[in-house]
C-alpha cells in the first residue's frame, strides 16, 4: 500500500511500513513542499499524520486528504489529541493515541481497515457517439467489456506513453 506519511516524530512509523513492505510517497527533501504534499496525496492510498507537534501543514493534508476521499489515521503521543481533527465529522479520520508498545497494533489495524477500499474507485464521465460507437465494437470484437477496454487504454497511456508519470513512478 502506498501511505503519505508526514509529521514530527515520523521515524518509528516509518520503520513500521517499511519492514511490512508499503511504499512511502512522500519526499523530505523537496524545494517545494505544498507540491510535493499535494502530488504525494494523490499518489497514496491512505495517510499517516503524526500530530504530537500541531502544524498548518497537517491541517492542509487532513483537507486534501478529504477531498480526494483517502483514510487517515492522525496520531499524537500526548495525552491528548491536540488537533482540528476530532472536530470534524468522518469516517476517513481515525485519531489515535499511541505509546512505543501499541504503534505497530495501531498502524496494523488502521492499514487493514484503509486497504478495504483500495482496490478499486468508481467514476462516471461522458462521451461522445464516435467513443461509445468505438467501445460497442471492441467490446464485441475482444469479447470483454467496455470498462475493461478504458482501463487497458489508461494502464497503456500510463505505463508506455507518459515518461512523467514513469519517472514519478520510480522515485524511491
Amino acid at each position: 500500500m502506498k501511505i503519505h506519511l508526514n509529521g514530527s516524530n515520523t521515524t518509528a512509523i516509518a520503520k513500521i511500513l517499511q519492514k511490512d513492505h508499503h511504499t512511502l510517497t512522500l519526499e523530505k527533501s523537496s524545494a517545494n513542499q505544498a507540491d510535493n504534499i499535494m502530488t504525494s496525496i494523490l499518489a497514496c492510498d491512505a495517510a499517516i499524520l503524526e500530530n504530537t507537534a500541531n502544524s498548518f501543514t497537517q491541517g492542509f493534508e487532513t483537507a486534501l486528504c478529504l477531498d480526494k476521499k483517502k483514510p487517515i489515521l492522525i496520531l499524537s503521543n500526548k495525552a491528548t489529541l491536540e488537533s482540528l481533527a476530532p472536530h470534524i465529522e468522518s469516517e476517513l479520520i481515525n485519531c489515535e493515541r499511541y505509546t512505543r508498545d501499541n504503534l505497530e497494533k495501531i498502524i496494523e489495524k488502521f492499514i487493514i481497515e484503509a486497504g478495504r477500499g483500495v482496490e478499486k474507485t468508481r467514476f462516471n464521465f461522458f462521451i461522445d457517439k464516435k467513443l461509445e460507437n468505438y467501445l460497442d465494437w471492441a467490446a464485441h470484437t475482444y469479447q470483454t467489456n467496455k470498462a475493461e477496454i478504458i482501463r487497458d487504454l489508461l494502464n497503456e497511456q500510463m505505463l508506455k506513453k507518459d515518461p512523467k508519470y514513469k519517472k514519478y513512478l520510480s522515485k524511491p
